[in-house]
């Protein structure tokens, strides 16, 4: 049998306008067992041997997988059954956490992340295009509900891993080894528990010759894309500097754990909200005031002292990324006629922030710290904000100040 012909739709079932509650599950769950597996990369890879520079170039690799994948391969998946293709990648992914649970020497290790990464830049892309799919006239909503459904499970990811590292719960004896071990489990299980296809509307197949969107959808959508990237640089470079900011500040490194939860925290209220309001998707306001949190967060953080202050920073990190994710989502199902590839590059570009920024920013910050001047990092980080938000309000000059109300629902009724 063929790969097409294995990965071809079954007979899709009709679709009844809402989301299956499977699809925001398998999301849970395959961000839990992703972040249960990142939570414990650094470590095991200390495990085997690798210094920080190593684990750095290991994760590089596979942020690089991720970008290449999820770019290329949407719309080449795209007319294939998504139940089939999200189960494949869920064992893949599998497959990639157990081999790093059990790999004997770093250089398989490494093999092993970039085999997983393979895995997850397929599942994301295909499983977010199910919801233009399976709610084209309510993409908003099902978008917000999808990133709050992701989020819940990096939470659980998160908690679990803080926990038992630190050996709250006696007898347990977790280690790096066994926490890919779980999120193998979860990933593999998860894989048997996809939901059917559905009808495609017609609006949402793949076309290859359209009329041009209207409302300056493709700009809105470049924007967004960039909105979230700046939210990406933003989020990692708080991630990753998080032991030096505390350090230069006196704070022990507990903060950075109320850090990390707050921003993840308020990213949940911010896809509620708008959950709530998905008239708002496009309005040029909200694209630029995401832009103005991230410039107020990374603000704040520079010249924060105390604990409140980085929480209230936090809290406009989290608003700024939050914002910048669900509109980049929703445009990137919504414009292009491939959802899948849509939604693909919003992976990419997501990706690229990770993959790309951290080097630099780390870079930076060590040429400052050598010099004593300190928070190279997060000055790079203003810099940058700052600059995507001048391009962003040129990208933006001339367009109407507002979205038109229902503007994914009348963008997919073109024919």
């Amino acid at each position: 049998m063929s790969q097409t012909a294995f990965l071809a739709a079954p007979d899709p079932v009709s679709g009844t306008g809402k989301v299956s509650f499977r699809v925001f599950l398998t999301a849970a769950v395959g961000d839990f067992a992703s972040h249960l597996f990142f939570g414990a990369l650094s470590f095991r890879a200390r495990d085997l041997g690798a210094d920080p520079f190593t684990t750095g170039l290991v994760g590089l690799a596979g942020d690089g997988i991720y970008v290449i994948g999820a770019l290329f391969l949407g719309r080449w998946w795209d007319p294939m059954s998504r139940r089939r293709v999200t189960t494949a990648a869920l064992l893949l992914m599998a497959l990639g956490l157990t081999l790093g649970s059990f790999a004997p020497s770093l250089v398989l290790f490494a093999g092993a992340f970039m085999v997983f990464r393979v895995g997850s830049s397929l599942f994301w892309p295909v499983l977010q295009s199910r919801l233009s799919d399976e709610a084209p006239a309510d993409l908003g909503s099902a978008v917000c509900a999808f990133n709050i459904a992701w989020a819940s499970g990096k939470c659980v990811s998160y908690a679990l891993n803080a926990v038992l590292f630190a050996g709250w719960i006696p007898g347990v004896d977790w280690t790096p080894a066994k926490a890919c071990a779980v999120a193998a489990v979860a990933a593999a299980i998860t894989a048997f528990c996809v939901p059917r296809d559905v009808v495609r509307p017609k609006s949402v197949q793949r076309r290859t010759s359209r009329a041009a969107p209207p409302n300056g959808l493709p700009q809105r959508l470049a924007v967004a894309r960039l909105v979230m990237f700046l939210g990406a640089c933003v989020g990692v470079i708080v991630l990753n500097q998080a032991a030096p900011i505390l350090r230069a500040r006196g704070m022990s490194a507990d903060v950075g754990n109320v850090i990390l939860a707050t921003i993840v925290g308020v990213q949940m209220i911010v896809f509620e909200g708008l959950r709530r309001r998905p008239h708002t998707v496009g309005r040029t306001g909200l694209l630029l005031g995401a832009c103005v949190f991230l410039i107020a967060a990374v603000g704040l953080f520079l010249v924060a002292s105390t604990v409140p202050l980085l929480v209230v920073a936090a809290v406009l990190t989290g608003i700024g990324i939050g914002v910048g994710y669900v509109q980049s989502l929703v445009l990137s199902l919504a414009v292009p006629a491939s959802a899948a590839d849509g939604a693909g590059k919003h992976e990419a570009v997501l990706g690229a922030g990770n993959a790309l920024i951290a080097p630099v920013a780390g870079f930076v910050g060590s040429a400052f710290d050598a010099r004593g001047w300190g928070d190279g990092a997060l000055w790079f980080g203003l810099v940058f904000v700052v600059a995507g938000t001048l391009h962003a309000v040129f990208r933006l000059r001339g367009l109407d100040a507002e979205a038109v109300r229902g503007i994914v629902s009348e963008e997919r009724s073109s024919p």
